[in-house]
């Protein structure tokens, strides 16, 4: 994903994703990226965070955990680190399958990772699976 700045709409997006992952079975998130891998460098990074390099790489790193602490429920451990990518940084975002899910948004928005898309968790496949201790509660 490319840099974000903060309250963009893609910022609905991070989340979205590290539900999903969170749900699932764990990913990586690679911020400073074009759709096709490709690092943008660390100059796109100071045009969207209006800084230096390495300020504005720090901003995105606890831009996405504030992100997460703030508008995931229960919260996950995700670990967000900038690392070099064919000689530029990027941030790399890890997040691990949670060991309490259901993840969800503050309003409740359950998702689960299909292919290499996220997608709402249906309440009558995906949550049973989710929840195995509390089968009874949608059956």
């Amino acid at each position: 994903k490319p840099f974000v700045r903060a309250m963009d709409q893609k910022e609905n997006e991070i989340i979205a994703t590290v539900i999903a992952f969170a749900n699932t079975g764990g990913g990586r998130i690679y911020l400073g990226v074009t759709d096709d891998g490709t690092p943008q460098g660390e100059g796109k990074a100071g045009q969207v965070f209006h800084a230096d390099s390495a300020a504005s790489l720090e901003a995105q790193r606890k831009r996405v955990l504030e992100l997460v602490r703030e508008q995931t429920k229960p919260v996950m451990p995700v670990n967000a680190e900038i690392m070099e990518v064919h000689g530029h940084k990027v941030l790399m975002v890890v997040v691990e399958r949670g060991s309490s899910p259901p993840y969800a948004t503050h309003d409740n928005k359950v998702f689960v990772r299909k292919g290499a898309t996220n997608k709402l968790a249906d309440p009558h496949s995906d949550l049973p699976r989710l929840m195995p201790d509390r089968g009874g509660l949608f059956g």
